[in-house]
């Protein structure tokens, strides 16, 4: 599949995602949930996108070493296209497998009910802020872990050795931030679908 452009694999699966909303929607009428869902994650994905766009086109300029040594992006005239590139891919790719997470933790139960679409969409906020809290932590962190063996693998100066730890460092602690969100938010909605489906009795009949 790493041979398949990202374009061609994109295309695949919205053809996928139309054929199965619309046999979803044909068989079970208004009460199909797979349009919302693939809905949801296409959204997921782009809230990943804009976030991966966001963070690369800091870090890209804090260190082209990063993108060139640990991406192997060509480091000429189209170095910043291909940044946005991967970035796009790298984010809307993330962001699909935590809507996809997400979903998954919001299947309706007997006695536990879905959250709406939008509210769920609301809890992507827990993993994107992690992330961003994380990332500063990683990048303070992880440099003094990690120069010690970035001087036996790259020939850079010090100046920008340093600077790719600290990218790196910046890059781990978003995905490890992400993580983390993502089981926080998790946990948000099954707390939330408990709650409402806590229905009180019906009265008694007259």
């Amino acid at each position: 599949m790493s041979d398949v452009p990202f374009g061609a694999r994109l295309a695949a699966l919205l053809a996928l995602m139309v054929v199965g909303a619309a046999l979803d929607r044909r068989r079970h009428g208004p009460a199909a949930r797979r349009p919302g869902e693939y809905a949801f994650l296409l959204a997921a994905g782009a809230l990943g996108a804009a976030f991966g766009l966001a963070c690369d086109q800091v870090t890209s300029r804090l260190s082209p070493d990063y993108f060139v040594e640990g991406k192997g992006l060509d480091p000429g005239p189209g170095f910043g296209r291909a940044v946005i590139v991967l970035s796009l891919q790298a984010g809307f790719t993330a962001g699909v497998v935590l809507g996809a997470v997400l979903l998954l933790t919001n299947q309706p139960r007997p006695a536990r009910p879905a959250l709406p679409l939008l509210r769920l969409l609301r809890r992507a906020a827990w993993p994107l802020g992690c992330a961003l809290v994380a990332a500063p932590v990683g990048a303070l962190v992880i440099p003094p872990l990690a120069l010690p063996h970035l001087r036996d693998l790259l020939v850079l100066p010090p100046d920008r050795l340093e600077a790719f730890a600290r990218v790196w460092g910046a890059h781990v602690g978003v995905y490890g931030g992400a993580v983390v969100g993502l089981v926080v938010a998790a946990l948000e909605v099954r707390r939330a679908r408990l709650s409402g489906g806590t229905a009180p009795p019906p009265p008694p009949a007259a």
